[in-house]
């Protein structure tokens, strides 16, 4: 009888450090082009019902594979990202923490270079300035009324600080490129909330 409990708890023991395994180190492919590995795309109601479950909950990796087809999952060194496809052709990045929580949606039209965003100014340029350039972006609203508004692009990440949410001007404007990105500590920068984009998938 001992050894058949003994067995059962090895079994129990084995089973949990599997399910461990698969839900906190989640199998990922660097390495395959994005259109290799997606088949499924998503109509723009579906991602909006995401969206909007991610941007008021802690959506989990599960939840999100329970909703759809999670077929290309990338491994950056601050988390990982989904990239989904949308009926029209849209990338859909959700970008996850390390403990595989998505931190933002992101849906890009088209990547656009830092070179786009060159007549945008300081105390002068607008939001509707910017949004006439692309209105892919992720907002992260400040405590201070702040919001920072993070673009994705394929040389890089353009920061755009707005000093309160009524205000239309752009207050601070940064670009960062993806080397830099890539080798920030993660305590200096809220990487998090932005992916962290290999190159291979930048076009």
């Amino acid at each position: 009888m001992k050894k058949v409990l003994l067995i059962l708890a090895l079994i129990g023991v084995t089973l949990s450090a599997l399910l461990l395994n698969y839900f906190f180190n989640p199998s990922y492919d660097n390495e395959t082009d994005k259109d290799s590995l997606i088949t499924v795309s998503y109509s723009e109601g579906k991602i909006d019902e995401l969206k909007e479950l991610i941007d008021n909950y802690f959506v989990s990796l599960t939840h999100i594979k329970a909703m759809v087809h999670v077929q290309c999952l990338r491994k950056t060194p601050f988390g990982y990202y989904i990239i989904l496809k949308q009926n029209d052709g849209k990338d859909v990045i959700i970008t996850l923490n390390e403990e595989l929580y998505a931190m933002s949606v992101l849906v890009i039209d088209e990547y656009k270079n830092s070179e786009d965003f060159d007549e945008i100014q300081e105390d002068i340029s607008t939001r509707e300035d910017v949004d006439r350039i692309t209105e892919s972006k992720i907002v992260l609203e400040l405590y201070s009324g702040s919001e920072v508004h993070y673009y994705v692009l394929q040389d890089g990440v353009l920061i755009l600080i707005y000093e309160t949410s009524s205000l239309q001007t752009v207050f601070i404007k940064e670009f960062v490129d993806w080397e830099t990105c890539r080798g920030i500590d993660e305590n200096q920068m809220v990487v998090s909330f932005f992916p962290t984009m290999l190159d291979i998938d930048l076009n």
